[in-house]
């Protein structure tokens, strides 16, 4: 679950909402650790309610992160920007 403030208002997107981005660069077989990767967002992002708060084409910030066995790396979302400010993202008690 990620959460991120839009304005005044806190939108909560619901647990197991995907999050499409796009790299602008291509990334390397095996990233260096904290590695960092500029993306933008593919599709637009809904509430729960349906509103749009990520919307198509806004910036994102990955992250490569070593799984715990070392042996493959994953890229990790920690940041959107929407209508210019950065948002960080943060994930419930169960992180996929």
């Amino acid at each position: 679950m990620a959460t991120s403030l839009i304005g005044q208002t806190r939108h909560v997107l619901a647990a197991g909402t995907e999050i499409k981005v796009r790299t602008d660069t291509p990334i390397p077989l095996k990233p260096t650790r904290n590695a960092s990767f500029s993306a933008s967002v593919s599709d637009d992002v809904r509430d729960k309610g349906g509103e749009v708060v990520i919307s198509r084409g806004s910036r994102a910030q990955l992250v490569a992160v070593p799984t715990s066995d070392g042996k493959d790396t994953n890229l990790d979302l920690r940041s959107v920007t929407v209508n210019g400010r950065r948002y960080l993202l943060a994930c419930g008690t169960k992180c996929g």
